[in-house]
């Protein structure tokens, strides 16, 4: 006490310490003594600051202490003391702070409010409407009007007024407007009817679109859901877009979007017009694309190069991310499937009893079955789905550009140039392919684009080399026999498809060589049967629907329709239920057709084309197998819209042929009018289009060289059918399966199946004519007469009399080119045999001949010889008329100038 009293005469202004100061702290917020000051040496004494502190930061100073130094941070507090000017000044500071800090706090609490910001809104759309801006005053009622705040319903009445003063709106404003009004519309459906909506929007652009053409289009897009019927629409787009050409006439935009119209039209002139002005300015939208396949087709390669190569690049990254993300998508959704089934949230049945008695095989066929279910109904996949097969539809114009590359690199004045055009060409296929890097599918993608280049050698020795590296591994094995089936080498695929099945082990492997195997050309019903068989149909829904396939094939074989119908019902019915991809579309359009040719309903063969069309959309890879059946179709479809003009195609039993349209004409004026009409028709274009690609991508298959040059033999085009003729001499063609189907079926099938065929065309024949259908009557009678004379009833005489009575009456009510053929066949089978009666060499050579080579050239050859015989059969009256019609032109035009390929 001696020494404090002493400290209070030392420090006079020190005052006695009633309470000691509170020092403790609780996360960074407490109080706490700072500083030393006035240190007083002969006492050991100084000032320390007493502060409240928060996060360990002195904040205002509460007190200031004289404190006696007793150890190493050691003190007792001895007095308290006045704080220091500099302790108050930071009190000011910190006072001012704290005061300015909840201020501003406070303020922002207040206009960031919604009921102020809703207000602020509210005036600066106000304000924006004053100035004409319209469309920005809509998106601030609209923001106003989807809160809670007191001004939502002034909003919505703002709004409302907005869309009913449509008329006396700046045009440009109005796409934003609209957009708004419909984004609010269909929230909260409180703003105007849908009805008024449609009025306001339809009055608005034929009053005024005209005349800002841009903004209207604009429009349009907004309100495209609002705009019916669909019809008008589109008219009146094409009509904006028309007028915004002529106004805009370099804006590129513009004249891609009405390019797009004229294309879905098959207005080509009209695209060449509009867009090759603007070729140097079309970049990489959609009119460069339509251009540069415009001059594809005229063989003018330098400038589709230019035009086509920019945009495939820019649209071939887009296919790849869409690839790669679609891929990464069923990745994600299986991993995260597997594991919520690990942690138990799967089905319930998992959690019971009975699971845990289950098998291994069940345990394991249920969790497949449950992933599936997951992948299927993902929204996910379906999402990346849509988006790939949007990204997909560059493909066919990517190969298109790997054509006229290809082109170039022959027409290169150097060998270096040659070479280097051809590597452009490979890399762009290696893109289109998606696949890259030194992996065994690199290798295989490598081998098929050599194949494309032509380089067959090359392709095989890519191929063995891959066999040999993997060690003839199955996964090897399957993705080279999917690559050879493409390029049309189908025996090489069909061998390793049998190795894979015979050396895996892998149930999964099996089953897909089996699905493989009966989808290959070269194979028979009856193999396709004994192969499906192998593979218990439980273990894949694939295999159960092949096998209903071949069944109904096999059924409609043998005449037994109805049990046909069911199957293929049933093949539908699955079809139906699966996830819309390019397989899928193919093989419904397949069944379609097959259900077509089953019950004749022409609905099925357009449902065929559509699907066909949809798989070729869809498909990412160009498999030649959907290119090569939408070409079948598409010239089918365009005979079949031409021939169902005349008469119901339903009544022809689903047997519709091309020479049906000889039925429909009887001079050569109308032939030559109906084989115009016929090639200019746009399904006849893209068949033929269909069929040149394939020459690329499946260089050894000769379904296509076949089926073009049957195209080019109807349509009289010798020039083309000469030149593709000498092509098909000089390529080494994979003719298995035309060779498998004539050595696997024996004579007697080939006579039972013509028995069948027989009694078909009758049926169809006294069905049509209890129609009363003249027509149909008339062409399946006329084929029942054709196969009647082909058969071996034809050495009867009542059947040869009975063919040439119906064959002259066919003619005499419909006298056309088809129905003077065949009565002239009757007759010139009448003449034949009557004199094979009294001559038994010509009675055995028919004999042998029936089943073989037509009469035409039966009688041919048998005239032709020098003998005695020949010179008899020769003066009959009906074969001196079957011979003048058939080799003097004069006399029957429509007789074929170019031979068949069968022949």
């Amino acid at each position: 006490m001696q020494q404090d009293h002493d400290l209070q005469q030392i420090f006079p202004e020190m005052k006695p310490l009633k309470d000691t100061p509170t020092l403790s702290y609780f996360g960074g917020f407490g109080f706490a003594m700072y500083g030393e000051r006035d240190e007083h040496r002969d006492t050991k004494t100084y000032v320390k600051t007493h502060f409240l502190c928060l996060f360990f930061i002195p904040i205002f100073a509460l007190g200031a202490y004289r404190v006696l130094q007793t150890g190493y941070e050691m003190w007792r507090v001895v007095g308290r003391v006045p704080l220091s000017s500099t302790a108050k000044k930071w009190n000011i500071v910190s006072l001012l702070a704290i005061l300015s800090l909840s201020g501003l706090g406070g303020w922002k609490l207040y206009t960031t409010s919604p009921l102020i910001i809703a207000a602020r809104d509210m005036y600066k759309a106000k304000t924006l409407k004053q100035q004409g801006r319209w469309g920005n005053a809509a998106k601030l009622y609209t923001k106003v009007a989807s809160g809670t705040t007191l001004y939502e319903s002034s909003a919505r009445e703002a709004l409302r007024k907005l869309i009913n003063d449509a008329a006396n709106a700046p045009f440009s404003s109005l796409p934003t407007l609209f957009k708004s009004t419909l984004s609010f519309q269909r929230r909260f459906r409180d703003i105007e009817s849908t009805v008024n909506l449609r009025r306001i929007a339809w009055t608005q652009l034929k009053q005024r679109g005209s005349t800002y053409p841009k903004h209207a289009l604009t429009l349009i897009d907004v309100t495209a859901s609002l705009l019916t019927p669909a019809k008008e629409r589109h008219a009146l787009r094409k009509n904006l877009l028309v007028i915004g050409v002529k106004k805009y006439p370099k804006d590129v935009t513009l004249a891609s979007a009405l390019a797009l119209i004229y294309e879905k039209k098959q207005m080509w002139s009209a695209c060449y017009t509009l867009l090759s002005p603007l070729k140097a300015q079309l970049g990489t939208t959609e009119g460069a694309r339509i251009l540069g396949q415009w001059y594809t087709k005229k063989g003018d390669f330098e400038t589709a190069h230019n035009l086509l190569l920019p945009y495939v690049e820019k649209k071939l990254k887009v296919l790849h991310k869409a690839e790669k993300a679609f891929s990464d998508a069923f990745v994600e959704v299986r991993q995260k499937t597997f594991e919520a089934l690990k942690r138990g949230d799967g089905p319930t049945i998992l959690r019971t009893r009975a699971f845990s008695r289950w098998s291994k095989a069940d345990k394991r066929r249920f969790v497949i079955n449950h992933i599936n279910t997951k992948l299927k109904t993902s929204t996910l996949i379906s999402k990346r789905r849509e988006a790939l097969a949007r990204a997909s539809r560059i493909s066919p114009v990517a190969l298109s550009l790997g054509i006229v590359i290809l082109q170039r690199a022959k027409r290169a004045p150097s060998k270096a140039l040659k070479q280097k055009r051809l590597k452009l060409a490979e890399r762009l296929f290696l893109s289109i392919q998606g696949v890259a890097g030194q992996s065994i599918q690199y290798h295989i993608a490598l081998g098929q684009v050599y194949y494309w280049l032509d380089k067959s050698k090359k392709a095989r020795q890519t191929f063995q080399r891959v066999l040999t590296k993997t060690k003839r591994s199955p996964k090897a094995l399957y993705l080279l026999a999917k690559i050879l089936r493409n390029v049309g080498e189908l025996a090489w695929a069909k061998k390793l498809l049998v190795e894979l099945y015979k050396r895996s082990p892998n149930k999964k492997y099996k089953i897909s060589a089996v699905n493989l195997l009966v989808h290959l050309g070269n194979t028979t019903t009856e193999e396709r049967l004994k192969w499906l068989r192998k593979v218990d149909p439980k273990d894949a829904s694939a295999i159960r629907v092949q096998l209903n396939n071949v069944l109904a094939e096999k059924a409609m074989e043998e005449g037994r329709y109805t049990q046909a119908v069911s199957h293929l019902r049933d093949v539908l019915a699955f079809y139906r239920t699966q996830p819309k991809t390019s397989v899928i579309y193919n093989n419904g359009a397949i069944t379609y057709l097959s259900l077509f040719g089953a019950n004749g309903i022409l609905e099925h063969f357009t449902k065929a084309y559509q699907w066909m069309q949809k798989a070729q959309e869809l498909s990412t890879k160009n498999d030649t197998t959907t290119l090569s059946n939408l070409a079948s179709i598409a010239f089918n479809h365009a005979v079949l819209q031409r021939l169902n003009k005349h008469m119901d195609v339903s009544l022809l039993n689903g047997v519709v042929q091309r020479e049906d349209f000889s039925f429909l004409y009887k001079d050569e004026k109308s032939r030559r009018a109906y084989i115009d009409k016929l090639a200019s028709h746009p399904d006849t274009k893209r068949a033929i289009s269909l069929y040149k690609k394939m020459f690329i991508l499946s260089p050894k298959g000769a379904h296509a060289y076949f089926s073009l040059a049957g195209i080019y033999a109807h349509l009289n085009q010798h020039k083309k059918f000469k030149q593709l003729c000498e092509k098909i001499n000089t390529s080494a063609l994979d003719l298995s399966p035309y060779k498998q189907k004539q050595s696997t079926r024996k004579e007697s099938e080939k006579r039972q199946q013509n028995i069948r065929y027989l009694k078909d065309t009758k049926r169809a024949f006294n069905r049509a004519r209890k129609k009363k259908a003249t027509l149909p009557s008339i062409i399946t009678g006329t084929r029942y007469v054709q196969l009647l004379l082909r058969s071996r009833n034809v050495i009867h005489a009542k059947h040869r009399k009975r063919a040439l009575s119906l064959a002259k009456r066919f003619y005499t009510t419909n006298p056309s080119a088809a129905t003077r053929r065949a009565y002239i066949k009757a007759q010139l089978a009448s003449g034949l045999y009557a004199v094979a009666k009294h001559q038994p060499a010509l009675a055995r050579f028919l004999k042998r001949a029936r089943s073989h080579i037509s009469l035409t050239q039966q009688f041919a050859w048998w005239t032709s010889r020098n003998r005695p015989q020949s010179k008899n059969c020769w003066h009959t009256h009906t074969s001196k008329l079957r011979y003048n019609c058939t080799f003097n032109p004069s006399k029957l035009f429509h007789q074929r100038a170019i031979p068949s390929i069968g022949s």
